[in-house]
């Protein structure tokens, strides 16, 4: 009782410490007159305790914790002012307006707010990302308010609240026409969970995450297999590393006016 007392009470690497003391102490004492055995005894029990001690689980093999440091997410892009060099406003074509994106710093940490009117630019940024061995994305996102007439199955109305992607091959503008990759959409065309291709190219897979009004005005978290969705967008495993990921509220089709905030983006390995 009085072992497992301290060693609860003190934590492993204290009740170590005052076990090896109290043997220090012992040895002290062996040729002092009349205690030789009973310093004897002391080192003995001393040693055995710090024995015993020694095997008992220190909190770097606790299962639990093991499992909780390997599965931190890792930070894909954030927007603290030192990362926010890293983002580009970038277009399909150099003379196409561009959404206006700011950086705010909040009580929840850095985000980007982007306000669009009649534009289509994405914050992009290029990464080097094995989607198979972290497969797990999330970030968190808010729309002001739904946006009126946007359909992500139209070509003619192709336009969302609010878009994640996620793009393979894309090193270069000129790379935006031939890129692959997975679009998560706040959209209007499609009902929550539904899949589809971009209306404007097959090489991007549409995946509507949120429609309409469900949940604007609030933030929301997504959490994503990327792996998986690549999969069932394109019938094939993805083509190696993500080379870049990209934000985007865009109204160039319908010309209205939307406001929309981004949080960072992490990725995890599968737990």
């Amino acid at each position: 009782m009085t072992r497992q007392w301290l060693s609860v009470s003190l934590g492993r690497g204290a009740f170590l410490t005052w076990a090896s003391r109290e043997a220090r102490r012992a040895s002290e004492a062996w040729f002092a007159p009349g205690v030789l055995g009973t310093g004897l005894a002391l080192l003995a029990w001393g040693q055995a305790a710090g024995s015993w001690a020694s095997s008992l689980p220190g909190p770097s093999r606790l299962p639990g914790e093991r499992a909780a440091t390997a599965q931190l997410p890792r930070l894909l892009g954030d927007f603290s002012a030192a990362a926010w060099a890293s983002w580009e406003n970038t277009t399909h074509l150099p003379w196409d307006p561009k959404n206006r994106y700011t950086r705010l710093d909040t009580a929840e940490g850095p985000v980007v707010r982007v306000d669009s009117q009649g534009a289509a630019s994405m914050l992009l940024k290029q990464i080097t990302h094995d989607a198979q061995r972290e497969p797990i994305v999330s970030w968190r996102w808010r729309i002001a308010a739904p946006l009126v007439g946007g359909d992500e199955t139209s070509k003619e109305r192709d336009d969302c609240a609010a878009r994640v992607y996620f793009l393979w091959g894309l090193r270069t503008r000129a790379d935006l026409f031939t890129a692959t990759g997975v679009g998560y959409v706040w959209g209007q065309g499609r009902r929550a969970g539904q899949i589809g291709p971009s209306p404007y190219t097959g090489q991007i897979g549409v995946i509507t995450l949120r429609s309409g009004s469900q949940g604007a005005g609030e933030w929301q978290t997504e959490r994503r297999d990327l792996e998986a969705d690549y999969r069932a967008c394109h019938k094939r495993p993805p083509p190696g590393p993500v080379t870049a990921i990209a934000i985007l509220t865009d109204t160039d089709q319908t010309k209205v006016a939307a406001t929309a905030w981004y949080s960072a983006i992490y990725a995890a390995p599968r737990r």
